[in-house]
């Protein structure tokens, strides 16, 4: 299956480009994109599907103008067709290439775009991953969706991710990163959030909500964002990683309060735990949504919150411990972790969800390969 090692974005060509070519309608524009199609399949930057008698007609009409290389490269994408039709059904996005006029439209995981638009734009480059910061598009992109199978992410188990589009935001200047990609309407992008919810009822972030309200106000065909719910990326790292992490260079003492990270890990509230910040003592003295939340996770697991007095001015006790902010960048730059087996055997089934939709997002717009030669 080495096709599936050789692809961006799939763009699937219509019969109606092949048409155009053969009756010399909208010729120009067509056969433009043909050879731009060609060129970024040549690069590795695009996966094409297209049904068999398009790629004929196309075949035979680069072939009779000398075109031979040209010709090449649409030979071997008719051989690989066959092999592509479980991944057609597994992505997420796929962009559907028209040679007729038309506004660009979303129809179901089809991006319909005309051949005019395309030559117009930068979509046979690879589309920009957007996150909050750097380090957050390398975990999404080169640690969970090259290193995350199951069954259910089989068949994109193969995709490579590019790696050369990041976009960090800085925090919840994410939203306006975002906007001016959709505002330009010239490239592809991704962007992908974490919730920053410390309670089930809580209301989104900043970052997520303006992200959430940037596409109320302003609906893009270009671009697409994904919230991942979970209070920031630390709370989606396997908790075998960020124990190790942790426990560098600290006393006995603080290596045991690392065990209620542990038993919040086993529980559903995981996912709402400020891991940067911990859970203050004085936060829960409070009457809030927040506390009465964490107040009762707390009791219920065993975790003892009477760590200062009653007075909240006087309370600056951590009950459970916060971690550095700095956690995931010092895990990145760790080259002896094996996040394949830490990712693939995580057990915390809310993770491997969110595990799942990265892959299966992150692959469908990011995937990349190896050139091909004509």
């Amino acid at each position: 299956m080495a096709f599936l090692m050789e692809s961006d974005v799939l763009f699937h060509i219509s019969k109606s480009i092949a048409e155009n070519i053969a009756n010399n309608v909208n010729y120009v524009e067509s056969i433009d994109f043909v050879h731009s199609l060609i060129e970024a399949r040549k690069k590795g930057l695009i996966l094409v599907s297209a049904h068999e008698m398009t790629l004929d007609i196309i075949f035979h009409h680069l072939a009779a103008q000398g075109n031979n290389r040209a010709a090449e490269i649409i030979r071997k994408i008719k051989i690989k067709q066959r092999q592509k039709k479980s991944l057609l059904k597994s992505l997420t996005k796929i962009i559907y290439v028209t040679g007729k006029t038309t506004k660009p439209r979303k129809l179901g995981n089809l991006l319909v775009v005309s051949c005019n638009s395309i030559n117009k734009s930068n979509f046979l480059y690879p589309p920009y991953l957007l996150a909050e910061n750097l380090s957050d598009c390398e975990f999404y992109s080169t640690v969970i969706a090259d290193n995350f199978f199951d069954d259910q992410c089989f068949d994109l188990s193969r995709l490579k991710t590019h790696k050369s589009r990041y976009t960090g935001g800085g925090g919840n200047t994410i939203s306006n990163q975002y906007d001016y990609y959709k505002n330009q309407g010239l490239d592809l992008c991704l962007c992908i959030a974490d919730s920053d919810r410390k309670f089930p009822q809580d209301g989104l972030g900043d970052t997520a909500k303006f992200i959430v309200d940037s596409d109320a106000k302003n609906p893009s065909n270009y671009c697409e964002a994904i919230i991942i719910n979970t209070y920031s990326i630390e709370n989606i790292l396997p908790i075998k990683i960020t124990e190790m992490e942790y426990i560098k260079d600290k006393g006995k003492d603080q290596i045991e309060e690392f065990s209620k990270i542990k038993k919040i890990y086993d529980d559903v509230s995981w996912k709402f735990l400020p891991l940067k910040k911990g859970v203050a003592g004085a936060d829960l003295k409070s009457q809030t949504p927040y506390s009465n939340y964490w107040n009762g996770v707390l009791e219920k697991l065993k975790i003892s919150t009477n760590c200062c007095s009653q007075d909240k001015s006087n309370c600056n006790c951590k009950i459970v411990p916060s971690l550095s902010s700095k956690l995931l960048a010092s895990l990145l730059s760790n080259n002896t972790i094996d996040w394949r087996e830490a990712l693939s055997n995580e057990e915390n089934e809310h993770m491997r969800d969110t595990y799942r939709k990265i892959v299966l997002n992150v692959k469908s717009w990011l995937c990349t390969g190896e050139v091909m030669r004509s």
